[in-house]
């Protein structure tokens, strides 16, 4: 059977600078009809390139892109090769056209002229599929941002396309939500031999698929399966990507007690549990010597070095909400309740995590700390005990306040990104000085230095959201809200924005983070502030908010991969500290736990 999709030798360039490299250079490979193909890279690279080539979006400056065996350069064969491969854009407001979830469903069967009563059909299966079904009326702009992403999918399935290209299409979504998306991708793989295309970041969705490809500087580093791509951990690095916390800890346990790695990594969470639990019982009976487990001990951070690292909090509080409840009334027969009877605080210095549900209120609950939306006559916000329902205060909060949105690349408007950097400061009424000075720093804590006289709009998406990123920084703000602000980025530049949160919060900015990102928001927030259906659930310290299960279950959130890992072995080792989310720190608590228990045996 011919191949859905197949590069030849391609190439394309962006600029018609001869100086310039590719953005795509030299790719060839051939997806076959029914596989799932996962496309890792750092941002760059030219993944969202390479699949704006795979449905004539774009065309190749050299060799040739196949669909379906029609060439994309044919002018005659576009619109078909559109129905067949369907792409997913990472920012879904690009994908919305018409005014209900169910009306803009229909719109790519009604432009293929597909019969009316058919329409109806396909649309309510995708609705279904999507998850979809109960907001049909909706309006698009009511949505969150993972719901919208869900209607793009949705309006796609419904053209019944035979391969889907899903370009960073899950960054938005919630946990819960993720997973179900790669379910379905799954189940239309296996029930309607559909093939996909997905770009991703999130290295956990990549396991699920059949083939992995990896690029950098647009080529072509290596292909192979799951297990053969994540057994080269230090290839990964070098190439800005990460390898999962469970897959590196069992590596790791494998090279201390058996001194060899597998040909190729387990990557299946419940597989790897067994498999290091079987490693342990073995050493154990063989009498592991102790003194190798303590010198790879002194090499890793523990849970309790974290603790003890917390920021540490000034009494000062900067943040009080008391009673705010708001609701959505444009459509007065579909007001939504976006936030009930809402109370928090937040001391200086804190970093806040806010997770929750698409559609659980956490934006809404954000753009009523800066004045962007007021609150109702019974809530009260105060910041830096300025009482935000007072309009003369909101000039003087923004100043302190700074928020960036979901959708960041639409806050870039300048010519360069050194103008767009300058922008806010200049309206602040900054020095001139203290202008070059901010936007110099906000530039080196986000990596943009090299792109300043560059426009914002020539980037790649993770760019762009570096530079949205620094025009925040750029403002000095007291208190940052940062809403998604990894989303879209690969692994080292998520993990350096963190890292300058982290530093930003000891400095004594206030930090408030909303993100989907479970692991990583745990990793380095003070408190978990849990939402949903705009109520606050719970806000505590993410060690005693993931020790509580039910918790997450009720705000439809998943417990992280590292967590679920390790409770399967904390059933073998009872010791085990589980509330872990770095691949050092769960290594760490597992020759911890392994030493306490050969201890207690010796001691007998």
């Amino acid at each position: 059977m011919d191949p859905i999709l197949e590069f030849d030798r391609v190439s394309f360039y962006y600029d018609t600078d001869a100086d310039r490299l590719p953005t795509v250079n030299n790719v060839s490979f051939s997806l076959p009809r029914g596989q799932h193909l996962a496309i890792l890279g750092a941002n760059g690279s030219g993944k969202s390139t390479l699949a704006r080539l795979m449905n004539a979006l774009l065309l190749p400056d050299a060799g040739t892109v196949s669909v379906a065996g029609m060439d994309t350069a044919d002018e005659n064969s576009v619109y078909e090769i559109r129905r067949q491969c369907g792409m997913v854009f990472q920012n879904p407001d690009n994908q919305i056209v018409e005014s209900t979830v169910a009306l803009d469903v229909a719109f790519g069967p009604s432009n293929l002229a597909v019969e009316a009563e058919e329409i109806e059909e396909r649309v309510e299966e995708a609705l279904a599929l999507t998850g979809l079904t109960a907001l049909r009326d909706r309006a698009p702009h009511e949505l969150s941002g993972g719901q919208k992403q869900k209607l793009a999918i949705a309006g796609v399935l419904a053209m019944h396309p035979s391969c889907i290209v899903l370009d960073e299409a899950t960054s938005m979504l919630d946990p819960l939500s993720r997973a179900e998306l790669m379910q379905l991708i799954i189940k239309l793989r296996d029930e309607e031999g559909l093939s996909v295309v997905q770009i991703t970041h999130y290295m956990e969705e990549a396991l699920q698929a059949d083939y992995v490809l990896l690029l950098s500087e647009g080529s072509i580093v290596r292909g192979g399966s799951p297990e053969e791509i994540f057994s080269r951990p230090d290839e990964l690095r070098e190439l800005k990507l990460e390898v999962p916390p469970f897959i590196e800890i069992t590596q790791n346990i494998d090279r201390i007690f058996r001194k060899d790695l597998a040909a190729a990594a387990i990557i299946d969470v419940d597989e790897a549990a067994r498999h290091v639990n079987q490693v342990l019982h073995d050493a154990r009976a063989k009498k592991y010597p102790e003194e190798i487990l303590q010198d790879e001990l002194l090499g890793l951070e523990t849970l309790s070095d974290t603790e003890q690292g917390r920021h540490q909090h000034a009494d000062e509080l900067v943040i009080e909400v008391n009673d705010l409840s708001f609701t959505y009334d444009e459509n007065p027969l579909q007001k939504v309740r976006a936030l009930d009877k809402l109370s928090m605080q937040s001391k200086r210095g804190e970093i806040l995590g806010i997770v929750g549900a698409s559609g659980s209120g956490k934006s809404t609950f954000a753009q009523h700390l800066n004045g962007l939306i007021r609150p109702e006559e019974k809530g009260k916000v105060k910041v830096f005990s300025l009482d935000l329902s007072d309009k003369k205060n909101v000039r003087q909060i923004r100043r302190m306040v700074g928020l960036l949105f979901q959708y960041p690349e639409d806050q870039l408007f300048e010519e360069t990104v050194a103008l767009d950097l300058a922008f806010g400061p200049k309206e602040m009424k900054f020095s001139h000085a203290e202008l070059t000075e901010n936007v110099e720093r906000a530039a080196a804590i986000t990596a943009v230095s090299h792109l300043m006289d560059r426009s914002p709009f020539e980037l790649s998406g993770g760019e762009q959201r570096r530079v949205a990123i620094a025009g925040v920084l750029a403002l000095n703000p007291e208190i940052l809200i940062m809403d998604e602000p990894s989303a879209g980025l690969d692994p080292q530049g998520r993990e350096a924005i963190l890292k300058d949160l982290d530093e930003l919060a000891e400095a004594g900015k206030t930090v408030i983070l909303i993100s989907h990102d479970m692991e990583s928001v745990a990793r380095i927030a003070d408190r978990l502030m849990i939402m949903s259906e705009g109520r606050m659930l719970a806000i505590d310290t993410p060690e005693k908010i993931f020790s509580t299960e039910k918790l997450l279950v009720d705000a439809d959130l998943n417990v992280p991969t590292t967590v679920k890992y390790l409770n399967l072995l904390r059933k073998n080792w009872p010791q085990l500290k589980t509330n872990i989310f770095t691949a050092d720190q769960g290594l760490a608590a597992i020759l911890i736990s392994y030493l306490q228990a050969t201890g207690e045996e010796a001691n007998g």
